[in-house]
């Protein structure tokens, strides 16, 4: 049997077509994210609609201070927010959803800002953010601000401040800042540089954790596809914390899911939150943010300063856990939540 090229022509035509329609109404009717819950830690019920973000300079120091407004709250808890130190990461922006969600839910943010750099030795790093974290709690002090309730005061880090979060807490009162009620650190690396250039493990670079009382609230959190940082960052500051009582702390692995589109990763960069709106990924707010970060973060700081929603952040709850519904009503693979890293 013979056919013209052009009968082959509009038969490969006709096949390509087809196939196009499939992959196209295969992607329409594939399962989406869940959305950002309406209530609850993580969730969008707000207290404030409007966010003040105020830039400071003190020398060769820089911070930002966001406060809540809209209406104006007469004293408000207040976060330490503490950023990786490399370029991309260097900047607010790149935290944008997740600090506006802690502004508009009543609380103070301090964003130290720092000069980026590829290598980093961390003791030069610490005192930075020290001496910059005491510069803004002086300027929160002065009365322009929301009046700050230094004894609601958390701090969240993420990438390399994931470990100055406890390394902080434990010489709070050498420097004379605020004593954590409750610390999330995430991601932290598993290398540092030291003093001498050096790269050594995380754990010789840990404080003494052990001066951190044992009614703090700590949660360290790992992404199972962070192969950047890995687990041993966040193994050693749990490890280093037998004092915290294990119905006060908990070491949590989020855990990426493919199963709709677009797919939830649980990489180095996913507890980065830009907007949807002009956003590109890994930076885009998603369920790993609702469901896992802020909520955790919600949680914590609520069980810390007022003593609810306690199970949204700790003791392997089904709230802790939960990680919202794709579309097609399938789970988001839950939180591995465990006190035995």
């Amino acid at each position: 049997m013979c056919f013209s090229l052009v009968e082959l022509f509009k038969g490969k035509t006709l096949y390509l077509l087809l196939l196009s329609l499939l992959v196209i109404s295969s992607a329409s009717f594939a399962a989406t994210p869940p959305e950002q819950p309406s209530t609850g830690p993580g969730g969008a019920d707000y207290s404030h609609e409007v966010v003040v973000n105020t830039y400071y300079r003190v020398g060769t120091l820089s911070y930002c201070i966001f406060e809540p407004d809209n209406p104006k709250p007469d004293t408000a808890p207040v976060i330490l927010f503490i950023a990786g130190h490399i370029q991309y990461l260097a900047k607010p922006d790149f935290y944008d959803v997740w600090i506006k969600h802690l502004v508009r839910k009543g609380n103070i943010v301090i964003f130290p800002l720092h000069r980026p750099t590829v290598f980093l030795i961390f003791s030069l790093y610490t005192e930075q953010i020290i001496r910059t974290t005491q510069a803004a709690i002086k300027e929160l002090q002065t009365a322009d601000h929301v009046r700050a309730d230094f004894n609601k005061f958390a701090i969240v880090g993420h990438s390399t401040g994931a470990l100055l979060g406890p390394n902080i807490s434990a010489v709070a009162e050498r420097y004379n800042l605020p004593r954590p009620k409750a610390i999330m650190a995430i991601a932290c690396p598993s290398i540092f540089l030291n003093n001498q250039w050096k790269i050594v493990p995380t754990e010789e670079i840990l404080e003494d954790l052990s001066t951190i009382p044992e009614d703090t609230l700590i949660l360290t959190v790992v992404g199972d596809l962070d192969y950047a940082a890995k687990d041993d960052g966040g193994k050693a500051i749990y490890n280093a914390l037998p004092q915290i009582p294990p119905e006060n702390k908990d070491y949590i692995t989020v855990v990426s899911d493919d199963h709709g589109s677009p797919p939830l990763s649980a990489i180095h960069l996913a507890a980065c939150s830009k907007s949807s709106v002009n956003c590109y990924s890994p930076f885009c707010a998603n369920a790993l943010d609702y469901y896992g970060y802020f909520k955790l973060f919600d949680g914590l700081t609520d069980a810390a300063f007022f003593g609810r929603n306690r199970e949204y952040a700790l003791g392997n709850t089904p709230q802790q856990r939960f990680m919202g519904m794709w579309s097609d009503g399938v789970p988001v693979k839950e939180l591995v939540v465990t006190d035995n890293p």
